[in-house]
């Protein structure tokens, strides 16, 4: 059996966490706060945001449910929103 090599070994191990990493982009401060201030606006409570598949994902609170929304970081657009259980 041949053995791998470190460098290979840690380019194996080090995919997933690549994958990963995408949802973790930071995302910038005006762009946070635009769209913080629409989804305020509508009633949410703001908890967390992720960039996701190029929206960022909301994470918020409205009348005691928790939802999950994308959110166009441009024009601070709610695209879709789903209650998270």
């Amino acid at each position: 059996m041949r053995k791998l090599s470190p460098l290979a070994l840690a380019l194996v191990l080090g995919m997933p966490t690549a994958a990963l990493a995408s949802s973790d982009e930071k995302i910038p401060d005006a762009e946070r706060a635009r769209v913080t201030d629409a989804v305020a606006a509508q009633g949410y409570e703001v908890r967390k945001l992720e960039r996701e598949d190029g929206l960022i994902e909301v994470y918020a609170l409205k009348e005691g449910k928790r939802y999950e929304l994308y959110v166009d970081g441009d024009t601070g657009e709610i695209v879709k929103s789903k209650v998270d259980d």
